[in-house]
């Protein structure tokens, strides 16, 4: 299994209704992306300055299932409309796990 990990900072700007707007549109691509395994939207409290807006955890079969959804027109769509107007900055990972959600 791939896991995918995101992490946004975002701009002194954005509010909480941009971040929100964001984490909803995330939180539909699975409806949409049959390649998506597990996905899961964290933001943060917003009790620390300095600290990244938001987290995306998400599980894919293999590397090939990541990449499709990688490149697919409604995650690059969402990229456009909804990261890139608030984003100061990100990270991202892909790594293999053999853990499945609800493992401890």
């Amino acid at each position: 299994m791939i896991r995918h990990v995101f992490l946004l900072s975002t701009q002194p700007s954005a509010t909480g209704e941009d971040i929100e707007r964001l984490a909803a549109g995330i939180r539909a691509l699975p409806e949409r992306l049959s390649e998506i395994r597990r996905y899961e939207v964290i933001r943060d409290l917003g009790r620390q300055a300095g600290n990244a807006a938001l987290l995306l955890i998400a599980d894919f079969d293999s590397f090939d299932a990541y990449e499709s959804y990688r490149d697919h027109p409604e995650h690059l769509k969402l990229i456009d409309d909804f990261v890139k107007p608030i984003s100061a900055g990100f990270n991202r990972l892909q790594f293999e796990t053999t853990m499945d959600e609800g493992a401890a």
